[in-house]
């Protein structure tokens, strides 16, 4: 928390730097006042570190099942904290990563991924790994300024209508239902969001600073149609196979750090 407090304090003292004409402090600008602090792959939380092999001996499995490892990071270090997976039609698992989530630790950039593992000999153990895409943003404010428009006017032209439900995305996620025009005109209504962009227009006019962020998201538990998610999270982390040898493979996302 002390470098949440000290990166504040430097956005605060650049701000209004600026609105004087004046140039911020190098250190500030930059952010060289941070503390230092430890840089973990992922965030441990208060769980024990197990490795792979320990934690298959602390599963209790039905010995009519059978399992056995398909990846980790030990092997793939980009799928350390997997929150979300899933298959293709061509048998390759993609798996979401967030190191990040859920906010950017202090000082350092984002490193949310999408990895492809692919299991090219069929045995069930992944043995290549592709990293998809990387650095995920949220970018919606960004194309709002370039474009001149308010962020929640443009927000509102790109939501998915109700007339379009069900909804299938770019890529490959159906939306069922969701009214999320109307959710965010209330949280507007709820704030007089107008009203505090007046406020801020003439807060700027008189040299004053004044932010109003805007951010609408969709929950990734419970957030889907059951056949891609589970409020438990059964079925977001799990994904069964029935061969043609009357044997069922069941994959598993099992996360050891929180």
């Amino acid at each position: 928390m002390r470098n949440f407090e000290i990166l504040t304090a430097n956005r605060d003292a650049k701000a209004w730097a600026l609105a004087k004409g004046e140039s911020p402090k190098t250190d500030i600008a930059q952010d060289r006042n941070l503390t230092p602090m430890e840089s973990p792959l992922a965030s441990r939380g208060a769980n024990e570190w197990l490795s792979p092999a320990d934690e298959l001996k602390a599963f209790r499995i039905d010995p009519r099942f059978e399992v056995n490892l398909f990846a980790s990071e030990e092997e793939f270090p980009d799928i350390a904290c997997p929150i979300q997976m899933r298959w293709d039609a061509r048998g390759r698992l993609g798996v979401a990563c967030s190191t990040t989530y859920p906010h950017i630790y202090p000082g350092q950039e984002p490193r949310d991924k999408i990895v492809i593992l692919e299991d090219t000999d069929w045995d069930g153990k992944a043995v290549k790994s592709t990293v998809w895409a990387d650095m995920v943003e949220r970018m919606v404010d960004v194309m709002a300024h370039e474009l001149g428009e308010d962020p929640a006017d443009f927000s509102l032209k790109n939501f998915i209508r109700p007339d379009q439900f069900p909804y299938k995305s770019a890529t490959g996620w159906e939306y069922d239902s969701g009214n999320y025009e109307a959710a965010l005109k209330k949280a507007m209504d709820m704030i007089d969001y107008r009203a505090l962009r007046q406020e801020q227009a003439e807060k700027c006019a008189r040299g004053e600073l004044m932010g109003i962020g805007i951010l609408s998201f969709t929950e990734v538990v419970g957030a889907g149609p059951a056949a891609d998610f589970d409020i438990l999270g059964i079925k977001m982390m799990c994904t069964f196979r029935c061969r043609s040898c009357s044997r069922m493979m069941v994959y598993m996302c099992r996360k050891s750090r929180t």
